[in-house]
Protein backbone atom coordinates (compact mmCIF):
# COMPACT_ATOMS: atom_id res chain seq x y z
CA UNK A 1 0.00 0.00 0.00
CA UNK A 2 2.78 2.76 1.42
CA UNK A 3 4.40 1.87 -2.18
CA UNK A 4 0.99 2.12 -3.79
CA UNK A 5 0.63 5.74 -2.63
CA UNK A 6 4.13 6.76 -3.68
CA UNK A 7 3.93 5.54 -7.18
CA UNK A 8 0.82 7.91 -7.32
CA UNK A 9 1.98 10.76 -5.80
CA UNK A 10 5.17 10.86 -7.89
CA UNK A 11 2.95 10.25 -11.54
CA UNK A 12 0.38 12.77 -10.21
CA UNK A 13 2.30 16.41 -8.87
CA UNK A 14 5.57 15.47 -10.36
CA UNK A 15 4.77 14.04 -14.05
CA UNK A 16 1.80 15.53 -14.66
CA UNK A 17 1.90 18.59 -12.79
CA UNK A 18 4.86 19.50 -14.29
CA UNK A 19 3.32 18.84 -17.93
CA UNK A 20 0.02 21.06 -17.08
CA UNK A 21 1.27 23.54 -14.47
CA UNK A 22 4.01 25.19 -15.91
CA UNK A 23 4.57 28.07 -13.23
CA UNK A 24 6.40 27.15 -10.58
CA UNK A 25 4.78 28.96 -7.68
CA UNK A 26 1.65 27.47 -9.27
CA UNK A 27 3.07 24.05 -9.33
CA UNK A 28 4.26 24.09 -5.41
CA UNK A 29 0.37 25.48 -4.21
CA UNK A 30 -0.63 22.59 -6.29
CA UNK A 31 1.46 20.29 -5.12
CA UNK A 32 0.84 21.29 -1.45
CA UNK A 33 -2.88 21.86 -1.44
CA UNK A 34 -3.12 18.04 -2.98
CA UNK A 35 -0.40 16.65 -0.13
CA UNK A 36 -2.89 17.89 2.61
CA UNK A 37 -6.17 16.74 1.35
CA UNK A 38 -4.61 13.27 -0.46
CA UNK A 39 -2.23 12.40 2.60
CA UNK A 40 -2.37 14.04 5.14
CA UNK A 41 -6.10 14.66 5.84
CA UNK A 42 -6.90 10.85 4.76
CA UNK A 43 -3.75 9.60 7.24
CA UNK A 44 -4.92 11.33 10.17
CA UNK A 45 -8.70 10.00 9.53
CA UNK A 46 -7.50 6.63 9.15
CA UNK A 47 -4.49 6.95 12.14
CA UNK A 48 -7.90 8.48 14.38
CA UNK A 49 -10.12 5.54 13.53
CA UNK A 50 -7.07 3.11 14.58
CA UNK A 51 -6.73 4.90 17.67
CA UNK A 52 -10.47 4.74 18.61
CA UNK A 53 -10.37 1.27 17.41
CA UNK A 54 -7.50 0.18 19.44
CA UNK A 55 -8.74 2.26 22.11
CA UNK A 56 -12.03 0.42 22.35
CA UNK A 57 -10.69 -3.26 21.67
CA UNK A 58 -7.35 -3.23 23.88
CA UNK A 59 -7.60 -0.53 26.50
CA UNK A 60 -11.00 -0.36 28.00
CA UNK A 61 -10.68 -3.96 28.83
CA UNK A 62 -7.85 -3.47 30.54
CA UNK A 63 -10.11 -1.06 33.01
CA UNK A 64 -7.33 1.39 33.12
CA UNK A 65 -9.62 4.35 33.42
CA UNK A 66 -7.10 7.45 32.82
CA UNK A 67 -4.81 5.68 29.86
CA UNK A 68 -7.95 5.60 28.10
CA UNK A 69 -9.45 8.97 28.80
CA UNK A 70 -5.67 9.98 26.98
CA UNK A 71 -6.00 7.60 24.43
CA UNK A 72 -9.03 9.45 23.60
CA UNK A 73 -7.55 13.13 23.82
CA UNK A 74 -4.48 11.80 21.62
CA UNK A 75 -7.21 10.84 19.01
CA UNK A 76 -8.98 14.03 19.58
CA UNK A 77 -5.73 16.24 18.85
CA UNK A 78 -4.90 13.91 15.59
CA UNK A 79 -8.38 14.48 14.21
CA UNK A 80 -8.21 17.99 14.63
CA UNK A 81 -4.73 18.42 12.99
CA UNK A 82 -6.19 16.46 10.19
CA UNK A 83 -8.89 18.56 9.77
CA UNK A 84 -7.14 21.98 10.05
CA UNK A 85 -4.13 20.57 8.12
CA UNK A 86 -5.80 19.15 5.63
CA UNK A 87 -8.83 20.47 4.53
CA UNK A 88 -7.79 24.28 4.87
CA UNK A 89 -4.50 23.86 2.97
CA UNK A 90 -3.00 25.82 0.16
CA UNK A 91 -5.21 27.19 -3.13
CA UNK A 92 -5.35 23.69 -5.15
CA UNK A 93 -6.99 23.31 -8.74
CA UNK A 94 -8.88 20.94 -7.62
CA UNK A 95 -12.19 20.80 -5.80
CA UNK A 96 -12.42 21.30 -2.56
CA UNK A 97 -9.18 23.32 -2.65
CA UNK A 98 -10.35 26.27 -5.03
CA UNK A 99 -12.92 27.27 -1.96
CA UNK A 100 -11.87 25.23 1.21
CA UNK A 101 -8.26 27.01 1.59
CA UNK A 102 -5.77 28.87 4.22
CA UNK A 103 -6.77 32.13 2.82
CA UNK A 104 -10.96 31.38 3.05
CA UNK A 105 -10.47 30.32 6.56
CA UNK A 106 -8.49 33.17 7.44
CA UNK A 107 -10.94 35.86 5.84
CA UNK A 108 -13.56 33.63 8.16
CA UNK A 109 -12.46 33.06 11.24
CA UNK A 110 -9.29 35.85 11.33
CA UNK A 111 -6.59 33.23 12.09
CA UNK A 112 -4.63 31.15 10.31
CA UNK A 113 -5.23 27.26 10.62
CA UNK A 114 -1.76 26.66 12.09
CA UNK A 115 -2.64 28.16 15.10
CA UNK A 116 -5.73 25.48 15.62
CA UNK A 117 -2.79 23.15 14.42
CA UNK A 118 -0.33 24.14 16.83
CA UNK A 119 -3.06 23.41 19.57
CA UNK A 120 -3.66 20.19 18.09
CA UNK A 121 -0.39 19.68 18.01
CA UNK A 122 -0.11 20.42 22.21
CA UNK A 123 -2.73 18.15 22.78
CA UNK A 124 -1.24 15.25 20.71
CA UNK A 125 2.22 16.12 22.40
CA UNK A 126 0.57 16.38 26.40
CA UNK A 127 -1.66 13.05 25.76
CA UNK A 128 1.41 10.75 24.50
CA UNK A 129 3.72 11.77 26.95
CA UNK A 130 0.70 11.36 30.03
CA UNK A 131 0.10 8.33 28.34
CA UNK A 132 3.47 6.63 28.77
CA UNK A 133 3.94 8.33 32.36
CA UNK A 134 0.49 6.84 33.15
CA UNK A 135 1.04 3.30 31.57
CA UNK A 136 3.76 3.48 33.63
CA UNK A 137 2.02 3.70 36.79
CA UNK A 138 -0.87 1.59 35.77
CA UNK A 139 1.54 -1.07 35.25
CA UNK A 140 3.88 -0.81 38.30
CA UNK A 141 0.00 -0.97 39.55
CA UNK A 142 -0.92 -4.02 38.28
CA UNK A 143 2.37 -5.30 38.76
CA UNK A 144 1.95 -5.17 42.23
CA UNK A 145 -1.44 -6.34 42.58
CA UNK A 146 -0.13 -9.34 40.60
CA UNK A 147 2.50 -9.71 43.00
CA UNK A 148 -0.31 -9.35 45.81
CA UNK A 149 -2.58 -11.78 44.19
CA UNK A 150 0.39 -14.37 44.14
CA UNK A 151 0.87 -14.13 47.97
CA UNK A 152 -2.64 -14.86 48.67
CA UNK A 153 -2.52 -17.87 46.43
CA UNK A 154 0.52 -19.29 48.58
CA UNK A 155 -0.98 -18.73 51.59
CA UNK A 156 -4.54 -20.31 50.27
CA UNK A 157 -2.07 -23.16 49.17
CA UNK A 158 -0.20 -23.63 52.82
CA UNK A 159 -3.78 -23.57 54.40
CA UNK A 160 -4.94 -26.25 52.46
CA UNK A 161 -2.08 -28.51 53.30
CA UNK A 162 -2.30 -27.62 56.98
CA UNK A 163 -6.45 -28.26 56.36
CA UNK A 164 -5.66 -31.44 54.46
CA UNK A 165 -2.96 -32.78 56.96
CA UNK A 166 -4.61 -31.38 60.11
CA UNK A 167 -8.58 -30.62 60.37
CA UNK A 168 -9.53 -32.57 57.44
CA UNK A 169 -8.03 -35.66 58.82
CA UNK A 170 -9.38 -35.17 62.80
CA UNK A 171 -13.06 -35.39 61.11
CA UNK A 172 -11.92 -37.87 59.03
CA UNK A 173 -10.97 -39.72 61.91
CA UNK A 174 -14.24 -38.67 63.39
CA UNK A 175 -16.03 -40.37 61.38
CA UNK A 176 -14.41 -43.88 61.68
CA UNK A 177 -14.85 -43.64 65.52
CA UNK A 178 -18.52 -43.01 64.34
CA UNK A 179 -19.02 -45.41 62.50
CA UNK A 180 -17.23 -48.17 65.40
CA UNK A 181 -19.72 -46.80 67.99
CA UNK A 182 -23.07 -47.63 65.66
CA UNK A 183 -21.23 -51.16 65.86
CA UNK A 184 -21.85 -50.62 69.60
CA UNK A 185 -24.93 -48.97 70.41
CA UNK A 186 -28.23 -50.19 70.49
CA UNK A 187 -30.28 -50.57 67.15
CA UNK A 188 -33.18 -47.79 68.23
CA UNK A 189 -29.81 -45.19 68.71
CA UNK A 190 -28.76 -46.41 65.48
CA UNK A 191 -30.64 -43.43 63.31
CA UNK A 192 -29.07 -41.01 65.87
CA UNK A 193 -25.58 -42.23 65.26
CA UNK A 194 -26.61 -42.13 61.29
CA UNK A 195 -27.28 -38.10 61.77
CA UNK A 196 -24.09 -38.16 63.21
CA UNK A 197 -22.43 -39.88 60.35
CA UNK A 198 -23.89 -37.89 57.79
CA UNK A 199 -23.15 -34.58 59.51
CA UNK A 200 -19.43 -35.40 59.69
CA UNK A 201 -19.69 -36.62 56.20
CA UNK A 202 -21.03 -32.99 54.72
CA UNK A 203 -18.30 -31.30 57.02
CA UNK A 204 -15.35 -33.70 54.97
CA UNK A 205 -16.69 -32.51 51.39
CA UNK A 206 -17.14 -29.23 52.37
CA UNK A 207 -13.69 -28.80 53.83
CA UNK A 208 -13.01 -30.41 50.69
CA UNK A 209 -14.03 -27.99 48.56
CA UNK A 210 -11.80 -25.48 49.89
CA UNK A 211 -8.85 -27.42 48.43
CA UNK A 212 -7.53 -26.25 45.33
CA UNK A 213 -7.48 -30.01 43.52
CA UNK A 214 -11.17 -30.01 44.21
CA UNK A 215 -12.01 -26.93 42.51
CA UNK A 216 -13.54 -27.55 39.25
CA UNK A 217 -14.00 -26.05 35.91
CA UNK A 218 -17.39 -25.40 36.35
CA UNK A 219 -18.25 -21.74 35.36
CA UNK A 220 -21.92 -21.09 36.73
CA UNK A 221 -24.29 -22.81 39.12
CA UNK A 222 -27.74 -23.41 39.72
CA UNK A 223 -28.67 -21.46 42.75
CA UNK A 224 -31.75 -22.77 43.98
CA UNK A 225 -30.25 -26.31 43.49
CA UNK A 226 -27.78 -25.29 46.00
CA UNK A 227 -29.87 -24.01 48.61
CA UNK A 228 -32.61 -26.08 48.97
CA UNK A 229 -30.76 -29.33 50.00
CA UNK A 230 -29.61 -26.99 53.04
CA UNK A 231 -32.64 -25.75 53.24
CA UNK A 232 -33.82 -29.87 53.93
CA UNK A 233 -31.36 -30.59 56.21
CA UNK A 234 -32.32 -27.34 58.71
CA UNK A 235 -35.33 -29.40 59.18
CA UNK A 236 -34.06 -32.11 61.11
CA UNK A 237 -33.91 -29.66 63.43
CA UNK A 238 -36.34 -26.85 63.30
CA UNK A 239 -39.83 -26.11 61.49
CA UNK A 240 -39.27 -24.21 58.17
CA UNK A 241 -41.90 -22.21 55.90
CA UNK A 242 -40.07 -21.76 52.52
CA UNK A 243 -41.32 -19.29 50.26
CA UNK A 244 -39.40 -19.47 46.57
CA UNK A 245 -40.29 -17.27 43.66
CA UNK A 246 -37.02 -17.77 41.59
CA UNK A 247 -38.85 -17.98 38.45
CA UNK A 248 -35.94 -17.12 35.61
CA UNK A 249 -33.32 -17.26 37.92
CA UNK A 250 -30.12 -16.93 35.73
CA UNK A 251 -26.82 -19.32 36.85
CA UNK A 252 -24.93 -17.94 39.38
CA UNK A 253 -21.04 -18.41 39.37
CA UNK A 254 -19.42 -20.77 41.60
CA UNK A 255 -17.80 -18.39 43.72
CA UNK A 256 -21.02 -16.19 44.39
CA UNK A 257 -23.46 -20.01 44.67
CA UNK A 258 -20.59 -20.71 47.56
CA UNK A 259 -20.71 -17.09 49.64
CA UNK A 260 -24.66 -17.53 48.71
CA UNK A 261 -25.02 -21.44 50.13
CA UNK A 262 -22.16 -20.42 53.35
CA UNK A 263 -24.08 -17.28 54.01
CA UNK A 264 -27.69 -19.54 54.41
CA UNK A 265 -26.15 -22.02 56.60
CA UNK A 266 -24.76 -19.61 58.73
CA UNK A 267 -27.80 -17.72 59.32
CA UNK A 268 -29.94 -20.88 60.01
CA UNK A 269 -26.81 -22.42 62.16
CA UNK A 270 -27.36 -19.30 64.29
CA UNK A 271 -31.49 -19.05 64.52
CA UNK A 272 -30.67 -23.70 65.43
CA UNK A 273 -28.17 -22.89 68.04
CA UNK A 274 -29.04 -19.45 69.72
CA UNK A 275 -32.66 -17.89 69.05
CA UNK A 276 -34.19 -20.49 70.90
CA UNK A 277 -36.88 -20.11 68.00
CA UNK A 278 -38.96 -23.45 67.42
CA UNK A 279 -39.73 -22.55 63.78
CA UNK A 280 -37.89 -20.27 60.99
CA UNK A 281 -39.23 -18.69 57.85
CA UNK A 282 -37.01 -18.57 54.57
CA UNK A 283 -38.16 -16.20 51.30
CA UNK A 284 -35.65 -16.24 48.33
CA UNK A 285 -37.03 -14.45 45.79
CA UNK A 286 -35.97 -12.99 42.26
CA UNK A 287 -37.63 -10.33 40.43
CA UNK A 288 -36.46 -7.54 38.33
CA UNK A 289 -32.69 -8.84 38.65
CA UNK A 290 -32.83 -8.87 42.44
CA UNK A 291 -31.74 -11.72 44.42
CA UNK A 292 -33.96 -11.16 47.86
CA UNK A 293 -32.85 -13.89 50.49
CA UNK A 294 -34.72 -13.37 53.91
CA UNK A 295 -34.53 -15.35 56.86
CA UNK A 296 -37.12 -14.69 60.04
CA UNK A 297 -37.08 -16.53 63.42
CA UNK A 298 -39.40 -16.19 66.57
CA UNK A 299 -36.71 -16.48 69.14
CA UNK A 300 -34.74 -14.20 71.73
CA UNK A 301 -33.09 -11.67 69.31
CA UNK A 302 -29.38 -10.86 69.01
CA UNK A 303 -27.74 -10.64 72.38
CA UNK A 304 -25.65 -7.23 72.55
CA UNK A 305 -22.42 -9.98 73.00
CA UNK A 306 -22.96 -12.00 69.89
CA UNK A 307 -23.12 -8.56 67.82
CA UNK A 308 -19.61 -8.74 67.82
CA UNK A 309 -19.15 -12.35 67.09
CA UNK A 310 -17.72 -14.71 64.50
CA UNK A 311 -21.08 -15.52 63.08
CA UNK A 312 -22.28 -11.86 62.53
CA UNK A 313 -19.03 -10.57 61.15
CA UNK A 314 -18.99 -13.69 59.03
CA UNK A 315 -22.09 -13.01 57.15
CA UNK A 316 -21.07 -9.23 56.75
CA UNK A 317 -18.12 -10.36 54.80
CA UNK A 318 -19.83 -12.70 52.59
CA UNK A 319 -21.98 -9.61 51.84
CA UNK A 320 -19.21 -7.39 51.36
CA UNK A 321 -17.57 -10.16 48.72
CA UNK A 322 -20.74 -11.17 46.77
CA UNK A 323 -21.63 -7.03 46.90
CA UNK A 324 -24.45 -7.11 48.52
CA UNK A 325 -26.96 -5.44 50.99
CA UNK A 326 -27.37 -6.83 54.23
CA UNK A 327 -29.98 -5.50 56.92
CA UNK A 328 -30.66 -7.46 60.20
CA UNK A 329 -33.49 -6.02 62.26
CA UNK A 330 -33.28 -7.78 65.65
CA UNK A 331 -35.67 -6.74 68.67
CA UNK A 332 -34.78 -8.99 72.01
CA UNK A 333 -37.88 -11.67 72.69
CA UNK A 334 -39.19 -10.63 69.14
CA UNK A 335 -36.64 -12.60 66.68
CA UNK A 336 -34.54 -11.65 64.16
CA UNK A 337 -34.68 -10.90 60.61
CA UNK A 338 -31.68 -11.44 58.33
CA UNK A 339 -32.65 -9.96 54.50
CA UNK A 340 -29.43 -9.97 51.87
CA UNK A 341 -30.65 -8.07 48.51
CA UNK A 342 -28.34 -8.72 45.85
CA UNK A 343 -28.58 -6.78 42.39
CA UNK A 344 -27.86 -9.82 39.68
CA UNK A 345 -25.53 -8.29 36.60
CA UNK A 346 -26.29 -11.36 34.37
CA UNK A 347 -23.22 -10.15 32.05
CA UNK A 348 -21.09 -10.47 35.09
CA UNK A 349 -22.36 -13.80 35.70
Amino acid sequence: MPTFILIIWLFGPFIVGFSLIPDIKDWVSFTAGTAARFICLPASVIATVGLIHQQRRQIKPMKLPFIDTMVRFAAGGLAAYGLFGGVFGPKSFLEPGLYLTEDSFIQFVGVTPHFFMSIAGLVLFFSFTRLLEIFEIETEIKVRNMEAEQVVNNERERIARDLHDGALQQVYASGLLAQSLKKHTRPENHQEVDRIINTINQAIEQLREFLPHKRSDVISVDLAGALLPKIEEAKQYIQVKTTLAVENLPPFSVDQARHLTAFLNEVMSNVIRHSKSTEMDIKIVFHDNLLTLEVRDYGEGISPAAEQGYGLRNMRERARLLGADLQIDSKRQHGTVVKLDLVVQEEKL
